[in-house]
Protein backbone atom coordinates (compact mmCIF):
# COMPACT_ATOMS: atom_id res chain seq x y z
CA UNK A 1 0.00 0.00 0.00
CA UNK A 2 1.36 3.37 -1.00
CA UNK A 3 -0.02 5.56 1.81
CA UNK A 4 2.60 8.33 1.43
CA UNK A 5 1.77 8.82 -2.24
CA UNK A 6 -1.98 8.74 -1.55
CA UNK A 7 -1.59 11.49 1.04
CA UNK A 8 0.85 13.51 -1.05
CA UNK A 9 -0.78 13.25 -4.48
CA UNK A 10 -4.47 12.46 -4.00
CA UNK A 11 -5.83 13.59 -0.69
CA UNK A 12 -6.99 17.10 0.14
CA UNK A 13 -5.26 17.66 3.50
CA UNK A 14 -3.46 20.36 5.43
CA UNK A 15 -1.07 18.94 7.99
CA UNK A 16 -0.74 22.34 9.66
CA UNK A 17 -4.51 22.27 10.30
CA UNK A 18 -5.37 18.59 10.92
CA UNK A 19 -8.81 19.57 12.28
CA UNK A 20 -9.78 21.44 9.10
CA UNK A 21 -13.40 20.47 8.58
CA UNK A 22 -13.33 19.80 4.83
CA UNK A 23 -10.19 17.65 4.60
CA UNK A 24 -10.28 14.23 2.99
CA UNK A 25 -10.40 11.44 5.54
CA UNK A 26 -8.46 8.21 5.68
CA UNK A 27 -9.69 5.17 7.57
CA UNK A 28 -7.21 2.37 8.23
CA UNK A 29 -9.54 -0.53 8.84
CA UNK A 30 -6.76 -2.97 9.68
CA UNK A 31 -5.37 -0.91 12.54
CA UNK A 32 -2.49 -3.35 12.98
CA UNK A 33 -0.96 -1.62 9.93
CA UNK A 34 -0.64 1.59 11.88
CA UNK A 35 3.18 1.78 11.64
CA UNK A 36 2.87 2.62 7.93
CA UNK A 37 0.19 5.20 8.68
CA UNK A 38 2.37 6.91 11.31
CA UNK A 39 5.34 7.01 8.93
CA UNK A 40 3.06 8.50 6.27
CA UNK A 41 1.85 11.17 8.67
CA UNK A 42 5.47 12.02 9.50
CA UNK A 43 6.38 12.29 5.81
CA UNK A 44 3.37 14.53 5.21
CA UNK A 45 4.43 16.90 8.00
CA UNK A 46 1.86 16.05 10.63
CA UNK A 47 2.93 16.53 14.25
CA UNK A 48 4.67 13.15 14.41
CA UNK A 49 8.40 12.84 15.07
CA UNK A 50 11.03 10.18 14.60
CA UNK A 51 10.99 9.75 18.40
CA UNK A 52 7.23 9.11 18.20
CA UNK A 53 7.93 6.35 15.67
CA UNK A 54 10.60 4.91 17.95
CA UNK A 55 7.98 4.78 20.73
CA UNK A 56 5.60 2.74 18.57
CA UNK A 57 3.24 0.67 20.72
CA UNK A 58 4.41 2.36 23.91
CA UNK A 59 1.69 3.20 26.40
CA UNK A 60 0.81 6.90 26.19
CA UNK A 61 2.66 7.55 22.93
CA UNK A 62 1.19 9.17 19.82
CA UNK A 63 1.92 5.92 18.01
CA UNK A 64 -0.14 3.26 19.72
CA UNK A 65 -0.60 -0.22 18.25
CA UNK A 66 -3.87 0.82 16.63
CA UNK A 67 -4.54 4.41 15.50
CA UNK A 68 -6.23 6.69 18.02
CA UNK A 69 -7.90 10.02 17.27
CA UNK A 70 -5.53 11.72 19.71
CA UNK A 71 -2.78 11.33 17.08
CA UNK A 72 -2.63 14.28 14.66
CA UNK A 73 -3.88 13.16 11.24
CA UNK A 74 -5.85 10.15 12.51
CA UNK A 75 -9.55 10.67 11.85
CA UNK A 76 -10.99 7.50 13.39
CA UNK A 77 -9.95 4.68 15.66
CA UNK A 78 -10.77 1.26 14.21
CA UNK A 79 -10.91 -2.35 15.24
CA UNK A 80 -12.39 -4.96 15.21
CA UNK A 81 -11.93 -6.05 11.62
CA UNK A 82 -14.68 -4.90 9.31
CA UNK A 83 -15.48 -1.82 11.36
CA UNK A 84 -13.40 0.48 9.18
CA UNK A 85 -15.52 0.03 6.07
CA UNK A 86 -18.70 0.63 8.06
CA UNK A 87 -17.19 3.73 9.63
CA UNK A 88 -16.04 5.03 6.23
CA UNK A 89 -19.54 4.52 4.81
CA UNK A 90 -20.94 6.52 7.73
CA UNK A 91 -18.44 9.33 7.10
CA UNK A 92 -19.31 9.34 3.39
CA UNK A 93 -23.02 9.51 4.25
CA UNK A 94 -22.39 12.45 6.58
CA UNK A 95 -20.42 14.30 3.88
CA UNK A 96 -23.24 13.79 1.36
CA UNK A 97 -25.83 15.02 3.86
CA UNK A 98 -23.82 18.12 4.80
CA UNK A 99 -23.06 18.97 1.18
CA UNK A 100 -26.80 18.70 0.35
CA UNK A 101 -27.57 21.11 3.21
CA UNK A 102 -24.83 23.69 2.75
CA UNK A 103 -23.43 23.63 -0.78
CA UNK A 104 -24.71 26.12 -3.32
CA UNK A 105 -24.55 25.71 -7.11
CA UNK A 106 -21.70 28.21 -7.34
CA UNK A 107 -20.02 27.48 -4.01
CA UNK A 108 -19.10 24.18 -2.36
CA UNK A 109 -18.51 24.24 1.36
CA UNK A 110 -18.38 20.48 1.88
CA UNK A 111 -16.69 18.35 -0.80
CA UNK A 112 -14.34 15.92 0.84
CA UNK A 113 -13.63 12.28 0.05
CA UNK A 114 -13.37 9.31 2.34
CA UNK A 115 -10.58 6.80 1.69
CA UNK A 116 -10.61 3.45 3.47
CA UNK A 117 -8.03 0.67 3.35
CA UNK A 118 -9.48 -2.80 3.85
CA UNK A 119 -7.88 -6.21 3.83
CA UNK A 120 -8.88 -9.82 3.42
CA UNK A 121 -9.76 -10.23 7.10
CA UNK A 122 -12.01 -7.14 6.97
CA UNK A 123 -13.93 -8.42 4.00
CA UNK A 124 -14.63 -11.76 5.69
CA UNK A 125 -16.75 -9.91 8.26
CA UNK A 126 -20.49 -9.53 7.68
CA UNK A 127 -20.49 -5.83 8.41
CA UNK A 128 -18.35 -5.25 5.31
CA UNK A 129 -20.99 -6.85 3.07
CA UNK A 130 -23.76 -4.72 4.55
CA UNK A 131 -21.65 -1.55 4.42
CA UNK A 132 -20.69 -2.07 0.78
CA UNK A 133 -24.31 -2.72 -0.15
CA UNK A 134 -25.44 0.46 1.62
CA UNK A 135 -22.70 2.51 -0.07
CA UNK A 136 -23.89 1.31 -3.47
CA UNK A 137 -27.56 1.91 -2.63
CA UNK A 138 -26.82 5.48 -1.50
CA UNK A 139 -24.52 6.17 -4.50
CA UNK A 140 -21.63 7.23 -2.26
CA UNK A 141 -19.27 8.33 -5.02
CA UNK A 142 -17.17 10.16 -2.42
CA UNK A 143 -16.03 6.83 -0.91
CA UNK A 144 -12.83 5.23 -2.20
CA UNK A 145 -12.14 1.69 -1.01
CA UNK A 146 -8.55 0.47 -1.29
CA UNK A 147 -8.41 -3.31 -1.07
CA UNK A 148 -5.15 -4.90 0.10
CA UNK A 149 -5.64 -8.34 -1.43
CA UNK A 150 -2.66 -10.24 -0.11
CA UNK A 151 -4.69 -13.42 0.57
CA UNK A 152 -3.65 -13.38 4.24
CA UNK A 153 -5.36 -12.71 7.51
CA UNK A 154 -3.81 -12.20 10.93
CA UNK A 155 -4.27 -15.90 11.67
CA UNK A 156 -3.53 -17.75 8.45
CA UNK A 157 -3.57 -17.74 4.69
CA UNK A 158 -6.98 -16.78 3.37
CA UNK A 159 -7.43 -20.21 1.75
CA UNK A 160 -7.41 -21.83 5.20
CA UNK A 161 -10.24 -19.65 6.48
CA UNK A 162 -12.41 -18.58 3.57
CA UNK A 163 -12.81 -19.29 -0.12
CA UNK A 164 -14.94 -16.27 -1.08
CA UNK A 165 -14.26 -14.58 -4.38
CA UNK A 166 -14.15 -11.00 -3.12
CA UNK A 167 -14.04 -9.45 -6.60
CA UNK A 168 -17.17 -11.34 -7.68
CA UNK A 169 -18.95 -10.43 -4.45
CA UNK A 170 -18.27 -6.74 -4.98
CA UNK A 171 -19.27 -6.94 -8.64
CA UNK A 172 -22.59 -8.42 -7.51
CA UNK A 173 -23.08 -5.60 -4.98
CA UNK A 174 -22.09 -2.80 -7.36
CA UNK A 175 -23.80 -3.87 -10.57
Amino acid sequence: MKFPLLYYKNMKIDSSAPDWFNHDRFVLSGGHGSAMLYATLLLNRYDISINDLKNFRTLGSKTSGHPEVTTPGVDVATDPLGQGLGTAVGLAMAEKHLSALYNKPSFSIVDNRIYVEVGDGDLMEGISHESASLARYLHLNNLIVLYDSNRNTMDAEMSQECDDNVAERFKAIIF
